[in-house]
């Protein structure tokens, strides 16, 4: 199996759950990001996984080749800049996270965008 195909199944199983989770448990998921967002020290732990998750996406697939692959690799620099700014800007990141769990649109619609490019990449990892 390559690795195109690993991360894309990876993140795509990902995706999609955190999505079905948004959908079914809207409070819930609520609660739980808002008490990550505003609590500090679980702030910084998230910050952490999320930079080593991001770093291992993009030393493992840096590869341009078909569309698959490029959107594959796109995401994972998405994923690693994202994790080093909020290790560098925890408080712009978490009032604009802020924002997006007050706003029932914005909610839905990251909901909506982790469901999509879910499906996707478990198209692309699985085809």
């Amino acid at each position: 199996m390559y690795p195109t195909e690993i991360i894309a199944k990876f993140l795509g199983i990902i995706f999609v759950v955190f999505a079905i989770s948004l959908f079914m448990r809207p409070a819930q998921m609520k609660t739980a990001l808002t008490d990550v967002i505003t609590n500090p020290s679980h702030f910084l732990i998230a910050s952490i996984i999320n930079l080593m998750g991001g770093t291992l996406l993009v030393l493992f697939h840096t590869r341009f080749g078909g569309l698959g692959t490029l959107l594959v690799t796109l995401i994972c620099w998405v994923l690693f800049v994202r994790s080093i700014g909020l290790m560098l800007m925890p408080e712009k990141i978490a009032g604009f996270a802020t924002k997006v769990l007050e706003n029932p649109q914005h909610f839905r619609m990251m909901a909506i965008v982790h469901a999509v490019l879910g499906v996707i990449l478990l198209a692309i990892g699985f085809m």
